[in-house]
This record gives structure tokens, C-alpha cells and sequence, in this order.
């Protein structure tokens, strides 16, 4: 069986595909939840905005899991017994979540997702933050996966009041009702060493939504969400990929992960 997932909930909410700030995307909201918001259909917990319901993101409400308690978190080693003072063992601790829907966890863990399983979080703290990582310009890196386009669109119809979602490769599109999310991107797994030669930030989302302003012009309208970095590696014959920050390794890290020094995320 495999191990748990349990993420920091700040992490999770930039990987579950439900999280925004309503605020931004309407100007006319007050704002809501501090900017934590869901798009979740399942999320109960909100705000109500005139005759608009805003959800909150939270993760004692959180329709993909839930906290974890004081023994969940020392039973998955995200912290040592002993190391959190006198809390009760059933203390839920809402900085994390247990990450509970099917659909959810296989789609994080062909990200490469693996959480903070047993005995990886110290590991982890030793320079596998993806922010926080550095490479240098002409250095040797081994890399597990790369993104390539999914080829996922919209199209609108009837000046714009109706849209479609088209998912890559699809025979048809499905019809969008308020609001829609989509990838930008896939992840191809696949081993492969190169030369790092810089880190670009990109969007990884597309946001179809539909607006009624009391100016005109209503209809939907796109924006592009979500940036993340990913590193530019060169492999072969002058050809790169952008590689998620989570699938790359330098020379000394691969030394690390073989001797157990370093936990690699996969």
C-alpha cells in the first residue's frame, strides 16, 4: 500500500486545481477569506456577497481531505513524538491535510507528489523546496519528467455567451456553465540528464469564466493562472524542455538520493 499524502495546506491549495482569490477575479468584491477562496462544488463554507456565494478555502472543510491530528503527524513522521509540547493527540493541526479523494491523490502523484511521508520531512527541508532551489548556468543535471502543451482549449460561441471546453485530444467539447479550469500543461515522465541553462516562471492554469458587468459586455472571458518556475534544460542537439522544479536534480543531489542522504520526491 502506498504511503499517506499529507501536504502543508498552503502547498496543497497551489496543486488541488480549487483554489483562487475571488477578489481578483471580480474587483467589485469585498475581500473574502483574506483571498483564500474554492471553487470546489462540494466546499460548504463561504461568504455570502449579496445573492453571491463566495466559498473559503479551509481545511477543516476541504472536500479533497482533512487535518490531521497530533498522532497522524508523528505517526507519518511530519513531526517527532515529544517535539509538539503538550497538545492532545486528537488536536487537529489545520497548517496541514491528509489529502483523502482518489482522484486527487492520482493526480498528484503523476505530478510526482509524494507528501510528507514517513521519515521524509527532515529530508525534505534539505533543499528540496522547489522556490528555494539554485542551479548554476552550464551545470549537469539529471532530470525524471518534463512538460509539454495539453492541448486543452476553450471555444465560445454566440459572441462569446456560450463556451466549450475541449479537452486534449477529445472528440467534442463540454459545455462550460459558469466557470472552468484547465491545465496548460502535462508532465511526460521520462529520465533524462542535460545541461541547465536558466529558470523560467510560466502559468499553468487557464481560467474560462463567464461576466455579466452592469457596464455591457458581458460573456466569457480567459486568464492565465497559476505561475510556477521550471528549469530550461538542454539534452541533446541544441534541444531543451522545461522541467518542473520538483524532477530536477544536480550531480551532488543524485550522490545524496543513492546514499539516503536526501529524499528525491518520487
Amino acid at each position: 500500500m502506498e504511503p499517506v499524502i499529507i501536504l502543508e495546506l498552503n502547498h496543497f491549495a497551489n496543486l488541488c486545481g480549487h483554489f483562487y482569490n475571488a477578489e481578483y477575479h471580480d474587483f467589485s468584491l469585498p475581500n473574502c477569506n483574506n483571498g483564500y477562496n474554492c471553487n470546489h462544488p462540494e466546499q460548504e463554507e463561504g461568504t455570502e456577497v449579496g445573492d453571491r456565494f463566495i466559498k473559503s478555502c479551509y481545511g477543516w472543510s476541504c472536500p479533497l481531505g482533512y487535518p490531521p491530528d497530533q498522532h497522524d503527524l508523528k505517526k507519518y513522521g511530519v513531526i517527532e513524538d515529544g517535539g509538539e509540547g503538550e497538545k492532545d493527540e486528537e488536536e487537529a493541526d489545520f497548517d496541514y491535510i491528509v489529502v483523502s479523494d482518489p482522484e486527487t491523490i492520482r493526480r498528484l502523484r503523476e505530478m510526482g507528489v509524494t507528501g510528507l511521508g514517513p521519515g521524509q520531512w527532515k529530508k525534505r527541508k534539505r533543499g528540496r523546496n522547489a522556490m528555494d532551489r539554485k542551479f548554476e548556468l552550464g551545470q549537469k543535471v539529471v532530470c525524471s519528467a518534463y512538460i509539454k502543451k495539453s492541448k486543452n482549449h476553450y471555444e465560445t460561441l454566440k459572441d462569446r455567451e456560450e463556451c466549450e471546453f475541449w479537452a486534449g485530444g477529445a472528440d467534442e467539447g463540454v459545455t462550460v456553465e459558469d466557470f472552468h479550469i484547465c491545465d496548460k500543461f502535462v508532465t511526460v515522465p521520462a529520465p533524462f540528464k542535460g545541461i541547465y541553462v536558466g529558470t523560467t516562471i510560466l502559468t499553468t492554469k487557464i481560467l474560462a469564466e463567464y461576466h455579466d458587468p452592469p457596464y455591457g459586455g458581458s460573456g466569457f472571458r480567459f486568464s492565465s493562472e497559476e505561475p510556477r518556475p521550471f528549469a530550461v534544460v538542454y539534452f541533446a542537439d541544441n534541444q531543451k524542455r522545461l522541467v518542473p522544479m520538483d524532477a530536477i536534480w544536480s550531480l551532488e543531489e543524485m550522490v545524496m538520493i543513492e546514499g539516503g542522504e536526501l529524499d528525491g520526491g518520487e
